[in-house]
């Protein structure tokens, strides 16, 4: 990509400085003409450069349109893409208007017939052509009365359109217009072609992403298994040596608070680098019931837990490790009312599976703390109120289902975690 946006100055100044060299070449057309194709040369160099920087697709294509109207002299150009069905036209970028209306190939299929065989279709009273006039309740509802379209072609396909509408009169459209509207169209498949050739890059890095994250936690919860093991006997050695060496009443307590405190960080290192007992299962109905009581069983008052699941939904997983996310989040909740509160756990269908809620309004959490939820041992709670394993846990089950954990928060205005379980083979 090279170049940059033209703006309107420097388009200006490239079509006067275009104009004098065919007038000093002695062109023999007269000076509407030259100054005609001039004009469009020069908008043909603009939308050529264009592509450049962070422009979104979007902007490139609206700046397209804007400069393809200046140069054709009218009030409206729009690129419009089919579905997938090819069924139906939606407005992507409009000049002159807002986009997102939609054109139905049932409703007029003259049209669409003629814009899937034609180079361009031009008219000049479009109220009344036959090819057109299908589109009366649009062409009316904007005032258009004459149009120049051009399709769009990626791989031999018609994949959309570029749109020249005139409001307020007729007109003829000249053979370097149609050309110069075509060369549009072309232009708008490359910016299609780049922006999926950038969205298929973009993804693949995702993916990168999340096989590292996923080979990560695998590592780490080998290592925390070895861990949790050596950890385990030293704290019985500890354990037996307060029972047969018997110190002071206040060392005693120090080094029992201590052995419990290594007991809790030993039991949460176990859940981290639990397996599963079992084969992922649909969980719905009575079943899905049940497993999210039982993972809320240890919630009392002062906190109310809410249950809101649509029907008929279905999470796949393997139950004990969907219990065990339910209780994480859901004690975390807790937590974060330190007064007492209502806890929030919807389950609902989402992304071709089912989506996890659990929403509370307590203290909320910072932004810098945010991008490090995930991080083993980080908590952001009072020393020694939690081991920071919980939502590590919940993310290492969740990409071990094949899903997902998102988080949004802010200080004060409580938290929402969502975990997305995709159905098999999704």
């Amino acid at each position: 990509m090279v170049g940059a946006a033209i703006g309107s100055e420097e388009w200006y100044l490239g079509a006067q400085q275009v104009r004098r060299s065919e007038i000093e070449m002695g062109s023999d057309d007269d000076e509407g003409a030259v100054t005609q194709r001039v004009g469009i040369t020069a908008a043909r160099l603009a939308i050529s450069r264009l592509g450049s920087g962070k422009s979104s697709p979007n902007a490139l294509l609206q700046r397209a349109c804007e400069i393809s109207a200046r140069a054709l002299n009218v009030d409206r150009v729009g690129v419009w893409l089919f579905d997938r069905e090819q069924q139906t036209l939606r407005c992507r970028v409009q000049h002159g208007d807002k986009p997102g209306e939609t054109l139905v190939a049932a409703a007029a299929p003259k049209y669409f017939a003629e814009i899937r065989q034609a180079r361009f279709l031009v008219t000049h009273d479009a109220t009344h052509d036959e090819r057109t006039r299908e589109l009366a309740e649009y062409l009316t509802g904007h005032g258009i009365t004459a149009m120049l379209d051009a399709p769009v072609y990626r791989e031999g396909k018609v994949v959309g359109i570029v749109c020249h509408e005139r409001i307020g009169g007729g007109r003829d459209f000249a053979d370097a217009e149609r050309h110069f509207a075509a060369t549009v169209a072309d232009l708008v498949a490359y910016f299609l072609e780049l922006e999926e050739r950038l969205t298929a890059q973009r993804a693949a890095y995702e993916l990168e992403l999340e096989l590292s994250e996923a080979r990560r936690m695998e590592t780490l919860s080998e290592f925390a298994t070895g861990v949790a093991h050596d950890v385990g006997n030293l704290l019985t050695v500890i354990s037996t040596g307060l029972q047969l060496s018997k110190p002071p009443p206040d060392i005693a307590a120090m080094l029992q608070d201590a052995v419990a405190r290594g007991s809790d960080l030993l039991q949460a290192l176990v859940k981290f680098t639990r397996k599963g007992h079992g084969a992922p299962e649909l969980l719905t109905g009575e079943s899905l019931q049940l497993r999210l009581d039982r993972a809320c069983g240890a919630i009392a008052h002062p906190w109310r837990v809410t249950f809101d699941v649509a029907d008929g939904v279905e999470v796949y997983a393997e139950p004990i490790q969907f219990e065990q996310v339910v209780a994480n989040l859901v004690g975390n909740a807790r937590d974060a009312m330190p007064n007492g509160g209502p806890v929030v756990v919807r389950v609902l269908r989402g992304d071709g599976g089912a989506k996890l809620e659990v929403i509370d309004c307590g203290r909320g959490i910072a932004e810098a703390d945010l991008r490090r939820l995930f991080t083993p041992f980080f908590t952001t709670k009072a020393p020694g109120a939690g081991t920071g394993l919980g939502l590590s846990t919940v993310q290492f089950i969740a990409q071990r289902h094949g899903g997902r954990v998102d988080v949004s928060s802010a200080l004060n205005d409580g938290t929402t975690v969502r975990v997305f379980w995709p159905q098999p083979g999704a």
